[in-house]
């Protein structure tokens, strides 16, 4: 594989296992923990729209309700067409 394909994989894996560790968090009602997880992915992908979704779906159950409707707008921005992000707003 290519360098190119080799840091895409990297980044897919790092992105997906850190969404994987925020959900358990959620799941353990660990909401700062996760805030600060999702926070850090995106400082690394910024333009990945899931991890604005994500950071949503983390405000709105931490009663940050305007914050998370922003973030989930953002990510809209980025995949218009993403069903559940519709639906969140």
């Amino acid at each position: 594989a290519s360098t190119g394909q080799k840091e895409i994989s990297l980044a897919i894996s790092e992105i997906y296992l850190g969404v994987h560790e925020i959900q358990k968090d959620i799941q353990k009602e660990n909401l700062e923990r996760a805030s600060i997880k999702v926070e850090d992915l995106i400082k690394r992908y910024p333009d990945v729209s899931f991890l604005h979704f994500t950071r949503g779906s983390v405000l709105f159950l931490q009663g940050k309700k305007k914050m998370a409707r922003r973030a989930v707008m953002k990510a809209l921005e980025g995949h218009p067409n993403f069903q559940e992000g519709k639906e969140f707003l």
